[in-house]
């Protein structure tokens, strides 16, 4: 990937099962009147946020919290300008309890011209670009205290993509402002708990996770649509899965297994980013509605090139048990 040059990004609010209640809407922040524990969506304005990027609206599509790379608790809340759960378009990752000696030492090996910010204590962005494919990136890494926050923004830099995320050529100021703001809102301890599956996400079989995954899953939140679109994600110490209801949804192509649900696509992806098991991807038709899985193995999971029964097995149970019929 080419680097290029840098943006702007921003974060928001609303109510995210597994987190905190949160303030709902397309406006007020949100708060914790009657939940413990850290909401990471609730830091930043819906509102606020949808007019910094001058779109018309901006809506929480994900959440998750997982153990970074330096083994440490972090919870990330995704959004997008339209209210399709698990759309990803700006994620705002907050880690507390980080070392600052050490937390740019994975960054700097990993990034070059990195371009330094006037936020917290240390901030650098940069941009990612590939040249074969419309799509930008750009990234902010951040620490104030012990406190981490990253940013991510991706979008098409065509500016085709309908209702998708606002093309930006250079926004450092944005940057600035921004994440001084969110550092300013951060509470002074950042409790990040666990969190249950709510909805469709509570009934899938966590043991069969466990047991497939070879890693056990013990966080979970889950974003839903009134009209029963969803988004969950369930992490660990090594394995993660993600699985969203698509309503209605683009059919897969180039079908694997016709005997589950109405036809899916199920396949094995190749290793990548210095990993040695590459994630097992599921899309599976449901009526006109798409079940999507994404699952990462454990850690001392490796050499498995297709879906393997067990495999096909617990997407098909995770489709029954999410449903998606109307």
């Amino acid at each position: 990937m080419g680097v290029v040059a840098m943006l702007t990004l921003t974060a928001c609010s609303t109510a995210v099962a597994g987190s905190p209640a949160a303030g709902g809407g397309t406006g007020d922040t949100g708060s914790a009147d009657s939940a413990p524990g850290f909401d990471e969506c609730g830091v930043v304005d819906l509102a606020e946020l949808a007019e910094w990027l001058e779109v018309d609206s901006m809506y929480v599509t994900s959440a998750e919290v997982m153990v970074n790379s330096y083994g440490i608790r972090q919870a990330t809340c995704t959004y997008y300008p339209a209210d399709h759960p698990g759309a990803t378009g700006v994620k705002l990752t907050y880690a507390p309890g980080v070392d600052p000696e050490t937390y740019f030492d994975q960054w700097e090996k990993n990034y070059d011209n990195r371009i330094p910010l006037e936020v917290g204590d240390r901030a650098e962005t940069i941009g990612l670009a590939n040249p074969e494919i419309d799509l930008k990136i750009y990234l902010v890494h951040a620490i104030k205290g012990t406190v981490g926050v990253d940013l991510f923004y991706s979008f098409d830099s065509s500016g085709k993509e309908e209702n998708g995320m606002p093309v930006v050529e250079e926004g450092a100021k944005k940057f600035t402002t921004l994440l001084n703001a969110v550092f300013e809102r951060l509470p002074e301890e950042l409790d990040i708990q666990d969190g249950e599956p709510e909805g469709p996400c509570a009934d899938i079989d966590l043991d069969q996770a466990d047991e497939t995954l070879q890693s056990e899953l013990t966080t979970a939140r889950t974003v839903q649509r009134d009209d029963g679109a969803f988004n969950c994600v369930f992490g660990g110490e090594s394995g993660r899965l993600e699985v969203s209801l698509a309503k209605p949804g683009k059919a897969p192509q180039n079908l694997t297994h016709g005997d589950v649900g109405d036809g899916a696509l199920i396949r094995v992806d190749q290793a990548g980013g210095g990993s040695t098991q590459g994630n097992l991807n599921a899309w599976v038709a449901v009526g006109d509605n798409i079940v999507r899985v994404t699952a990462a193995y454990g850690n001392d999971v490796s050499g498995i090139t297709e879906a393997r029964p067990e495999d096909v097995e617990f997407v098909r149970a995770i489709v029954e048990a999410v449903g998606g019929q109307d």
